[in-house]
């Protein structure tokens, strides 16, 4: 346990975030959970000690500085993480931001019954847990337009990814695309969505944390999602804005 006590610190401070006592024993006990439950059911890939810390726990809240502000000011912004699977990056970011009102959205029953369990063992307040598509909930008055940020993680192609995101943003919000390395032609696919869902590219920062390499594409919500989005469950998958004939 020591070991993975200092691999947790370490791997942390790489990131500029210092953990009190309190957060390491969040993130360890997190650790546990995952792979217990990973013995029956697949919530992560590899479920060793190194894997988890790195390439979900330290990758989850390996944010850009530029956002750091947002995360962690007082006045409790709402974080929308939709496709959350095991809770990532949702869980890992509230751990380090306690502040944030976090809403975590998954659409596979199981996974949402393992991070309730989560956020019961560990004591999270101030979350709210709903199991569904967020092509369903985005059309929904009690979601639509309601948050300050939304994230999304290893979950689809941008250019579907903004019509999932993007109506659930106040305006002015940003959603936060944890993206992989090399995404000119992704971004370029997505750029017609991007401007008819209402946003805007405000930056794009790429980074190495622990080995993984990171693009985070941030989009500034600074239009009204017009109505008819997001469409019904699939066919944003199937024909994706830049594709479809209006």
């Amino acid at each position: 346990m020591e070991n993975i006590n200092k691999m947790l610190l370490e791997a942390s401070k790489s990131i500029g975030i210092s953990l009190s006592k309190e957060q390491e024993n969040s993130f360890l006990l997190y650790l546990k959970l995952l792979q217990n439950k990973n013995k029956t059911t697949n919530i992560v890939a590899n479920s060793e000690d190194k894997e988890i810390i790195h390439k979900h726990f330290i990758d989850s809240i390996a944010i850009p500085p530029v956002l750091h502000t947002l995360f962690s000011e007082d006045k409790q912004n709402s974080l929308l993480d939709i496709g959350t699977g095991g809770g990532f990056p949702g869980i890992p970011l509230k751990i380090a931001y306690p502040s944030l009102r976090l809403i975590l959205m998954e659409a596979t029953n199981k996974k949402v019954e393992f991070v309730k369990e989560v956020v019961r063992q560990l004591s999270l307040d101030n979350i709210s847990i709903t199991w569904g598509r967020a092509e369903e909930f985005g059309q929904q008055v009690q979601y639509r337009e309601k948050y300050d940020m939304v994230v999304a993680r290893a979950l689809a192609e941008l250019s579907v990814l903004v019509e999932l995101a993007i109506p659930f943003l106040k305006k002015q919000g940003l959603f936060i695309a944890y993206k992989g390395p090399n995404i000119d032609e992704e971004l370029a696919m997505a750029g017609k969505a991007i401007i008819t869902l209402g946003g805007e590219v405000q930056d794009i920062i790429e980074s190495n944390i622990t080995g993984i390499r990171r693009t985070f594409v941030i989009i500034k919500k600074v239009a009204e999602t017009p109505v008819k989005y997001p469409r019904r469950p699939g066919i944003p998958q199937k024909r994706p804005i830049l594709e479809q004939k209006e």
